[in-house]
């Protein structure tokens, strides 16, 4: 995977035929590269009211994070598409993107668009695809605490979670989507998700069980801090017994 050098730089990455898909950001082109322990790469402006960062996931999926930070951020946000040579992209009926080649086979797709505000509330957001462009809207209102973290996300293929196979990663799944939007440096359960194992440890594990408590025990002490967070507890625990 190609890292830009600048905020707005491409972001390139090669799917399992070798063929590249390559994804233009939205931020600063005065943004500089800050790599955190977690390998999120920020690139962050100070007079900017927007800030993204890149992060390769357990799973193997990108994530293009946009920082809203305050009211004064743009709602929309425009990602230019270098698709593999022959293949297309098209909205799909989740709201996500699926790229498909020549003979209409799916060769990749961007996760359906989630984007949450400093409390954990959901903020609307939604893709349209013009000119070339992935474009994210976000509908922040008076009611949303910022920052609003927003994560466009892509993948190969089905990627291979614990023992089965997961075939949208877990970027496309509510308790996924939940999980990265807290694990961000700074974020209240930042330091509990690593704690814990991961994402990838922790949606292998719900993945194993089927009520609250086997989550929790299974989990230990780190399943009862992620419980205690609204937004995890709705996303990753409420649809246990």
């Amino acid at each position: 995977m190609g890292i830009p050098d600048s905020g707005s730089g491409r972001v390139v990455v090669a799917d399992s035929s070798g063929a590249r898909l390559g994804v233009g950001l939205p931020g600063s082109p005065q943004a500089q590269p800050e790599t955190y322990p977690d390998g999120t790469v920020m690139y962050a402006e100070p007079a900017a009211p927007t800030d993204v960062a890149v992060r390769v996931s357990d799973s193997g999926a990108v994530s293009a994070l946009v920082v809203l930070k305050n009211a004064d951020a743009p709602s929309e946000y425009r990602f230019p598409l270098n698709l593999p040579e022959g293949s297309s992209a098209a909205v799909n009926a989740n709201g996500g993107v699926t790229v498909a080649d020549k003979a209409g086979r799916p060769v990749g797709a961007f996760a359906a668009p989630w984007a949450f505000d400093a409390n954990g509330a959901p903020v609307q957001t939604s893709y349209r695809l013009e000119g070339g462009e992935l474009v994210q809207t976000i509908q922040a209102d008076e009611n949303t605490a910022f920052p609003v973290v927003a994560d466009p996300s892509w993948w190969d293929k089905a990627k291979e979670i614990g023992e089965g196979m997961v075939t949208d990663t877990w970027n496309s799944m509510k308790c996924g989507a939940a999980l990265g939007a807290a694990f961000i440096p700074g974020a209240k359960a930042y330091k509990v998700i690593k704690e814990v194992g991961g994402i990838k440890k922790i949606l292998t594990v719900l993945a194993s069980v089927d009520t609250k408590k086997g989550a929790l025990s299974a989990l230990g002490s780190g399943g009862s801090s992620l419980f205690g967070i609204k937004a995890i507890k709705k996303a990753c625990f409420d649809d246990l017994k």
